[in-house]
């Protein structure tokens, strides 16, 4: 909501933590600064029990998403070769 008067902006989404982690290491090791959202949508989630997770993808359960300021988010990008 209203996302052009923030003053950060989304760098990568993803449902993969190993990715998830390179590129919060990789933010680091270049001092740019970032912000996490993670969402869980699990069947723990929505208090439905076991039977209500069948056929669902574990590795999909939870997303990370990272922001960066507006400023440094080219740079990020290209630091980060995504």
């Amino acid at each position: 909501m209203f996302h052009f008067l923030k003053k950060e902006i989304e760098l990568i989404s993803t449902f993969q933590p190993e990715i998830y982690a390179k590129i919060i290491s990789g933010l680091k090791e270049k001092n740019i600064w970032y912000r996490i959202k993670t969402t869980y949508t699990g069947y723990g989630n929505r208090g439905t029990g076991k039977i209500g997770s069948i056929g669902e993808r574990v590795e999909l359960e939870t997303q990370y998403q990272i922001f960066v300021k507006k400023e440094d988010y080219e740079l990020a990008k290209h630091l980060l070769h995504l």
